[in-house]
């Protein structure tokens, strides 16, 4: 009894074929399953990204991240304050996706960049 071998028809389309008595296994490369690992794994389910959107790839999946977020899942905060500090004439103060600037007096305006108009009126009272 003579075996054949199916590996030399490269039956595995993302994996490694192994020669067995009466057929052939195949193991899967990450993102891939079926048979002949012919059939792509749709990660998204399993919502990897933390603070963004997955998009489903061939034998894996990419994370689009909202603002203020990076990371191969989205799970780490940008602290924009030490990246670019963003408050112009104010204190910036990280917070979890964004910033918060606390202007000092006189600014206004997210980043502290829009200067306030103050008045000041003297009156004096002649009798």
């Amino acid at each position: 009894d003579t075996d054949i071998d199916e590996c030399t028809g490269n039956p595995c389309q993302h994996g490694q074929c192994v020669n067995q008595d009466g057929g052939y296994k195949c193991t899967c490369e990450p993102g891939w399953t079926g048979q002949n690992c012919q059939q792509d794994i749709n990660e998204c389910t399993g919502n990897p990204c933390q603070h963004g959107q997955c998009v489903n790839q061939d034998g894996g999946y990419e994370c689009t991240c909202e603002p203020g977020w990076i990371g191969q899942d989205c799970q780490q905060d940008i602290n924009e304050c030490t990246i670019w500090n963003p408050c112009q004439h104010g204190q910036c103060v990280n917070q979890d996706g964004g910033y918060k600037c606390t202007c000092e007096t006189g600014w206004t305006g997210q980043n502290c960049q829009q200067g306030e108009l103050i008045f000041s009126m003297k009156v004096h009272l002649y009798s």
